[in-house]
């Protein structure tokens, strides 16, 4: 959900732009020194006389409105100055140009986060564990609602998030956690015939962890709150 973003920058509040502060490393090429000289000279030059403030990063990372392998997706994060708030958006015209930033008084709003599981993804792959034997759809029904059941009570910000989801920016995946997986597998006990417990089970213990079916996705949603 997430990209890595420059931790300072300066800004301009009479334009609302700002540049992130480069500070080249000692292993840097000249050309790449160069780069970060010229970037820095071309904004003092157009916006040095307005007055510039230096800003830092509040946030850790930036919501992206697209996929985060995407590197024409628009960049939304907070920088302070102070005590004041800003809310920033990143964007660039094409694949070669560099992201030009532009800023507004405001906060960055995250919502507590949403607990959901692919259901359609665990129908598909409970009906190809017990292949060629076909569950009654009750039968799937009925786990789906104890899955649901077991994630009552969970608070997104108390799962360990494992990694983001590169197609969904607003999405983040964590394990099943172990009291969940227990409800789940002892309610098991009641909805399949003694046959089908063991493969029941086997699935459940192999799609638990983060890279499975029963791997729960965090929805959380970002705002502006411009002031």
């Amino acid at each position: 959900m997430a990209e890595t973003i420059y931790k300072r920058f300066v800004g301009c509040r009479a334009c609302g732009r700002l540049t992130p502060v480069l500070l080249p490393e000692l292993h840097d090429p000249p050309e790449v020194v160069d780069v970060y000289l010229q970037d820095w000279y071309g904004f003092f030059a157009e916006h040095g006389a307005h007055g510039l403030n230096e800003m830092n990063c509040a946030l850790g990372a930036a919501m992206t409105g697209g996929p985060v392998w995407d590197p024409m997706a628009e960049l939304l994060f907070e920088v302070a100055s102070g005590a004041e708030t800003f809310v920033v958006r990143a964007t660039r015209a094409s694949i070669e140009a560099p992201r030009r930033y532009r800023f507004a008084p405001g906060t960055l709003q995250v919502n507590a986060g949403v607990v959901e599981i692919d259901e359609a993804d665990v129908r598909r792959a409970l009906d190809l564990e017990l292949y060629p034997h076909v569950l009654r759809a009750s039968q799937i029904d009925a786990l789906l609602t104890v899955v649901h059941a077991s994630l009552d009570g969970i608070e997104a910000d108390e799962l360990e998030i494992a990694f983001e989801d590169i197609d969904d920016p607003e999405v983040s995946i964590a394990a099943l956690p172990d009291q969940a997986y227990r409800r789940i597998l002892d309610a098991s006990t009641q909805i399949f015939d003694d046959w089908e417990r063991p493969r029941v089970a086997r699935f459940l213990e192999e799609n638990r962890g983060e890279d499975g079916l029963l791997a729960l996705r965090v929805r959380r949603r970002a705002s502006a709150a411009f002031a």
